[in-house]
């Protein structure tokens, strides 16, 4: 006890030399509160310096935080101020900036002019009465940074909306209704309506596209040792349609190849005659030979059925026309009834 007690005379001694509690005599004394009292003074008061230094240190912290941040901010402004086409340093060079006011100098005449952040009228009304021959460029160089649109060439909407007539296989007289027209020049963003294709040029790339195709296909047909068609007729709006379409194998990638020979307009009744003539006028447009063709694949009408009878008669009288798909003999005829005999 007696040896923490001149431990703590010590410390008393050290951090309070002029203190009364650090007289060794005291150690002595039959109490020994007294120096237990001094070093929880003591200790209070270490506790309290040091919580008032932490709060000074973080109101210094925040105090220059504050600070930084509004320098921080007053430089944004700064730079907000500055931040248009006429202050690019093309047109006017920043003198000064106090505040909201921006002082500038012209660099077409070095006249300074005085603007404010929120409006430069000021700047704009005197390079327009300078007599300037780029107030055009002016115009086109904020248009540009207002991020407007590229607009369409005629081209490229002669192109878009032939695909969208294909496509949704709309009649050619779309292109003229008002209200198409009205919506292509608004997409341009334009008022001419020559950019708009009328029917007679809608007609000219269809044909185009179809005599392209027609070439492509038939190219690729001949290069085909045989291929498999399919027909079907149906009606819609009291009118009826047949249409075929031809399959065959890659001989280079082994992949299938599906393509559409045509959709014709039968007119008439669905006789047997009407069916091989379309038939025969479809394959005919694509030069393909009666014997390329391994198999015919249909419904099981009856019509279907004589169509196809005369139709390989036609080729080959005596050869029979109930052979399995499977039969793919060159020394038998190449068409065949793709059905189930009744």
């Amino acid at each position: 006890m007696k040896r923490a007690n001149n431990e703590v005379l010590e410390f008393l001694k050290f951090y309070e030399p002029q203190s009364q509690f650090w007289n060794p005599h005291h150690v002595d004394h039959k109490n020994l509160s007294i120096v237990h009292d001094a070093w929880k003074e003591i200790v209070s008061k270490l506790i309290l310096a040091r919580m008032n230094e932490e709060v000074n240190t973080i109101e210094n912290d925040t105090n220059d935080y504050v600070a930084e941040s509004s320098k921080s901010s007053e430089n944004e402004t700064e730079s907000l101020k500055i931040q248009n086409y006429l202050l690019d340093g093309k047109y006017y060079k920043i003198l000064s900036v106090e505040g909201a006011k921006i002082s500038a100098a012209c660099q077409l005449c070095s006249k300074k002019i005085i603007s404010y952040s929120n409006s430069t009228g000021n700047l704009l009304s005197h390079y327009k009465m300078s007599g300037n021959s780029k107030k055009e460029n002016l115009k086109q160089t904020k248009l540009y940074q207002s991020g407007s649109n590229k607009s369409c060439s005629k081209q490229e909407v002669n192109d878009l909306v032939f695909e969208y007539i294909v496509c949704e296989m709309r009649p050619l007289a779309t292109v003229e209704k008002r209200s198409f027209k009205k919506l292509i020049l608004g997409l341009t963003k334009s008022n001419d309506e020559s950019i708009i294709p009328n029917r007679k040029q809608m007609l000219k790339l269809l044909k185009n596209s179809y005599n392209s195709y027609v070439s492509m296909l038939s190219d690729l047909i001949q290069k085909s040792k045989y291929i498999c068609t399919t027909a079907d007729i149906w009606s819609a709006n009291n009118k009826s349609y047949l249409g075929m379409t031809c399959h065959f194998i890659d001989s280079v990638t082994y992949e299938r190849k599906s393509f559409v020979l045509g959709c014709k307009h039968i007119t008439g009744s669905h006789t047997y005659l009407n069916i091989t003539e379309t038939m025969a006028c479809m394959t005919q447009e694509y030069n393909i030979h009666y014997s390329k063709i391994s198999h015919i694949v249909t419904d099981n009408a009856s019509n279907f059925a004589k169509a196809f009878k005369t139709f390989s008669k036609s080729v080959k009288p005596l050869q029979s026309t109930t052979l399995s798909m499977g039969d793919l003999n060159e020394d038998v005829s190449p068409l065949k009834i793709n059905q189930n005999s009744k």
